[in-house]
């Protein structure tokens, strides 16, 4: 009847074209990240797509706890904390692994909100690197992030209720050496509304140099979408 059915079999590692990726030590590559009250290990995988490499992140490792072993089980989960976990997987845990492997980075394309939080990510590499300050290090590393947004409709961005983000946020602010309400301001339209969610496409736009859409007639739908951002502007200069 044309419904829509999602499944989601065990893929054992094993049976797939990937093998483990590398850290320097010649062992398998895990990076760590914090979460409130607990560590969450991933593994980190290597498959090659023609002379690409793909690297893909796994958090079903034995060290981990039950729960956190299903956080990369499922696309698009159900759960809120589930999704804003694998969001910070993808943004910060993705951009550890990618340092961890040594490559030197000059852009990266943030296609959707999901992987938003790389600009927290980014932004830390370069402060640790130079002694800048978080304003200093995020206007500086802005210039080599680009933002695709796909969608048209305002209700599908990510958003984050802010009892469900702030335990994860106090951690990263205290991290970036910011108040958490700077960090919580850069997802929402009104930094002084303590009760609006935390918005990952606001976070994208506001750390991104370059924002593009993925037609020009999606490009007309998203100014009228982001134009609570740029209240003085007019809507055909919003980027």
């Amino acid at each position: 009847e044309a419904w829509q059915i999602e499944a989601y079999p065990y893929n054992d590692p094993i049976s797939l074209p990937i093998i483990p990726a590398v850290d320097r030590a010649g062992g398998w590559l895990r990076v760590k990240l914090t979460l409130p009250g607990r560590t969450l290990l991933i593994r980190v995988w290597q498959a090659s797509v023609g002379k690409v490499r793909l690297y893909l992140l796994d958090s079903n490792d034995p060290l981990n706890n039950p729960r956190d072993r299903s956080v990369t089980a499922n696309l698009y989960p159900a759960g809120q904390e589930q999704r804003l976990i694998q969001e910070i997987v993808l943004g910060i845990g993705g951009w550890m692994a990618l340092e961890a492997l040594d490559f030197s980075i000059d852009v990266c394309h943030l296609n959707e909100g999901h992987a938003a939080f790389v600009i927290f990510a980014r932004a830390l590499s370069m402060m640790r690197k130079t002694g800048l300050s978080f304003p200093v290090a995020l206007a500086a590393t802005r210039a080599g992030n680009v933002f695709t947004t796909h969608t048209p409709v305002e209700a599908a961005f990510d958003r984050y209720a802010p009892s469900l983000i702030r335990p994860y946020a106090e951690y990263l602010a205290a991290v970036l050496q910011i108040p958490v309400a700077d960090l919580m301001a850069l997802g929402r339209q009104d930094r002084h509304n303590m009760d609006e969610p935390f918005n990952m496409a606001y976070l994208a736009v506001r750390g991104a140099g370059c924002i593009n859409g993925v037609s020009r007639l999606h490009g007309t739908v998203s100014r009228s979408l982001f134009r609570p951002l740029f209240p003085r502007w007019p809507e055909e200069d919003i980027p």
